[in-house]
């Protein structure tokens, strides 16, 4: 029987050596893990929008290499081939890792390096026999560091993450490592195994190092900016997220804001809470853009000024979903418009007065003029003249109003004379009782026999306002106000304590109020020109400095004295000059008699031009009437060798000024006296301009003794010669 041969049997799988399958599994959950915990890391310091990328990138490579270790593990299983090295196949396997891998023993000795590592540092597994090679080529100065940390690793009994470290690649080139190791167990003379796997975060570090310099950036441009950001997280009502910027404008740490938007309602002002709420809501229902101005109320209580804009993100049913928005604290500038707008008051004033001065001085010249001469008639009874006198006394009051309103409106210079300042706050007191209202009390203690000093009257009258109004707002629920007047003798230069003090006597004006007070900081600020501490729209701010103007331009200097709670004293020292004497009264002169000499008149005003020329008529002067410059020159061509004084308006119609007149008539007559007058303001009628033509100025109104005082004093006065031009 012929046998039948059996097939062979195939051969039997042939089992690895049970050291190979223990690295195998050992590897291949050392990998996973390594792979979980490098995908969490790098998730973490991407944007949402590129971590799922991210994961399947990094889980793809490693479960290809988890794959490779399989197949190698599977193929030597089967094949049972005894001469294929397990530490080749574990190379392989190895190598297909995407992160770099170092497979190092407790006895210092590396056993293998992956592709990765190579690739990164430049170094293989030649360059690096002993992990002490890599450590100081790798780590510079912070080696000692790392080998005690490394030290510790072969302790290890489960997975460790050691953290970032800085090292440093063949080419010097540092690239940031983040490490963590995994123990393997230990092989026979060579001590513990441990698997080191990085993940290279130099990228990750420069992008988040790029991110946080321009968050900064964006940070310090809100601050400098005061521009803050802010975003509703549910549009209609719920959470508010607030930047940094946007919580110190609102006054609040950015740990010390909620979230709620009901604190942001509790913040916007009372006032301004409705048009803050129909703006939102507009903006929500798609009407309008969200673009206003209100202001806030700051838990200090405090009063700021705020822009907002924002944009309403709807989805595709256009739902409303959230609002971005800004907010600019522009209190500053708030405080600017309103400094602007007083200027531009100011400016509104000046001008007004400076237009209407003309005429009203030339209306009040001719009422004093003509009372004047009604009071020198013999048939006058007594109750006639006594109205004559009042009419006089109204006159001269709104002769003194006209001068002051120039003079707070810059268009008319300072004048300086023998001032009795008792006398001053005695016509002042029913004014001050006025503006100070019901609910102060006024005290006034003022030595009647003090001397005089040397200043603008108006400009007095407005420091004295100026401080009163002061005091009266820092009571607002009334107190009281004492305005003291007495004389100091300094005998000292000034002191540290008192810089500005000046040695002499002085004339000191203390105004003391029971208000709210002021700390330090605020009164070294109190005479800066726009700082005020009053509420936007309810001071200027010039208040004081122009008091600290007025001051200094008199020789003078201020003292405060105030606290918190316990009121403010305002002292003004005001110097005592020499020769000021006794207030005197109004200077009375002889009547400059003409004795038949010729004076030529030239006002535009008629009633005015008439009330002169019949004084001066009176006053034994054969005068010639001009009504503006043209007439005057052809009276001039016609009459000149008989002219001997010219009386002169400024401005008048007819494009000649009484400076031209002057000019022209001064070089055909070198001895002609000239007297210029004008009730506009002093640019138009600089005295430097008449001085240098030898002339005198009268200032617009005037009554007849100063008429007489001015006519008398220009003919005493030398003529100068015209100037060449």
């Amino acid at each position: 029987m012929e046998n039948v041969a059996h097939p062979p049997h195939p051969p039997k799988t042939r089992s690895l050596p049970l050291t190979q399958r223990w690295v195998a599994a050992a590897w291949v959950i050392g990998l996973m893990v390594s792979l979980v915990w490098q995908v969490r890391r790098l998730q973490e310091a991407l944007p949402p929008g590129n971590r799922g990328l991210l994961a399947g990138n990094v889980a793809l490579h490693g479960l290809a290499a988890v794959a490779g270790i399989w197949a190698w593990y599977t193929r030597v299983k089967r094949s049972g081939s005894p001469r294929q090295e397990p530490r080749d196949r574990f190379r392989q396997a190895l190598d297909a890792a995407p992160f770099p891998a170092m497979l190092h023993a407790e006895d210092g000795r590396v056993v293998t390096v992956n592709r990765a590592w190579t690739e990164i540092t430049g170094y293989d597994l030649a360059d690096l026999p002993t992990l002490e090679s890599w450590i100081d080529r790798a780590y510079g100065e912070a080696k000692h560091a790392m080998r005690a940390t490394i030290q510790e690793l072969y302790h290890l009994k489960e997975r460790k993450s050691e953290g970032e470290f800085t090292i440093r690649t063949r080419s010097g080139q540092e690239r940031i490592w983040d490490f963590s190791s995994v123990p393997l167990g230990e092989i026979p003379g060579a001590g513990r195994l441990i698997l080191s796997m990085a993940a290279d975060v130099t990228e990750r570090k420069r992008v988040e190092a790029e991110l946080r310099r321009s968050e900064s950036n964006l940070r310090w441009a809100q601050a400098i900016g005061q521009i803050g950001n802010w975003i509703s997280t549910q549009a209609e009502a719920g959470r508010l997220e607030w930047s940094a910027e946007c919580c110190r404008i609102f006054g609040r740490a950015p740990n010390d804001f909620d979230g709620r938007i009901e604190t942001f309602w509790a913040q916007v002002h009372p006032d301004d809470r409705e048009s803050v709420r129909t703006a939102s809501a507009a903006a929500l229902a798609g009407q309008q853009a969200y673009d206003l101005e209100h202001r806030i109320v700051r838990p200090d209580g405090s009063i700021r000024w705020v822009h907002e804009q924002a944009e309403v993100e709807r989805d595709a049913s256009g739902k409303p979903l959230r609002m971005m928005g800004v907010v600019q604290d522009i209190t500053a500038r708030r405080l600017l418009e309103e400094q602007l707008r007083q200027a531009q008051k100011m400016e509104a004033v000046g001008q007004l007065a400076g237009g209407i001065a003309h005429d009203f001085n030339n209306i009040l010249a001719i009422m004093l003029l003509q009372i004047s001469l009604q009071q020198q008639r013999s048939d006058l009874d007594a109750d006639l003249r006594q109205a004559l006198a009042d009419l006089e006394s109204c006159a001269r009051r709104a002769a003194d109003l006209t001068r002051q309103l120039l003079v707070f409106g810059h268009r008319a210079p300072p004048s300086f004379q023998s001032l009795h300042l008792p006398k001053l706050i005695a016509d002042m007191d029913r004014m001050l009782r006025r503006v100070l209202g019901e609910h102060i009390t006024p005290h006034f203690d003022v030595d009647a026999a003090l001397p005089c000093i040397q200043a603008d009257a108006g400009m007095i009258q407005q420091v004295i306002l100026n401080l009163c109004f002061n005091a009266r707002d820092a009571m607002p629920n009334g107190g009281r106000l004492t305005l003291k007047v007495h004389r100091v003798d300094l005998p000292d230069p000034g002191s540290p304590a008192r810089p500005e003090a000046r040695p002499g006597p002085h004339v000191c004006l203390a105004i003391a109020d029971t208000g709210c007070g002021m700390d330090a900081a605020t009164v070294s600020r109190i005479f800066e020109p726009f700082f005020t501490t009053k509420e936007v729209g309810k001071g200027t701010g010039l208040g004081l400095a122009m008091v600290h103007g007025i001051v200094t331009q008199h020789g003078g200097w201020l003292e405060v004295e105030s606290s918190p709670g316990q009121g403010s004293t305002f002292r003004v020292f005001l110097p005592v000059r020499e020769g000021a004497g006794s207030p005197k009264p109004e200077l009375q002169s002889s009547v400059p008699l003409g004795r038949g000499r010729t004076v030529l008149l030239v006002e535009d005003e008629p009633a005015l031009r008439s009330s002169v020329g019949e004084l001066l008529s009176r006053w034994g002067w054969k005068v010639i009437e001009a009504r503006d410059g043209p007439e005057a020159v052809e009276l001039w061509d016609q009459h000149r060798e008989s002219i001997h004084f010219l009386f002169t308006d400024m401005i008048m119609p007819g494009g000649l000024t009484g400076l031209d007149l002057a000019r022209r008539f001064r070089a055909t007559q070198p001895e002609l006296r000239i007297l210029v007058t004008s009730g506009h303001t002093a640019d138009l009628a600089r005295p430097e301009d008449i001085g240098r033509l030898g002339a005198m100025f009268l200032r617009k109104p005037y009554p007849p003794e100063r008429l007489a005082k001015a006519i008398d004093d220009t003919l005493q006065t030398r003529p100068t010669p015209v100037p060449p031009t």
